[in-house]
């Protein structure tokens, strides 16, 4: 049996991944956080 977690952008900041120059970009991914549990038999 495995546990696990994870966080990505925990702190929920707002960046830019790409812009295009003319107003239009492509925002960074929002606050995720998970938890799981594996189990194999």
């Amino acid at each position: 049996m495995t546990v696990f977690a994870y966080a990505r952008n925990l702190l929920d900041d707002f960046h830019l991944t790409y812009s295009f120059g003319t107003g239009l970009a492509t925002a960074g991914d929002p606050r995720e956080l998970g938890l799981g549990i594996e189990v194999r038999f």
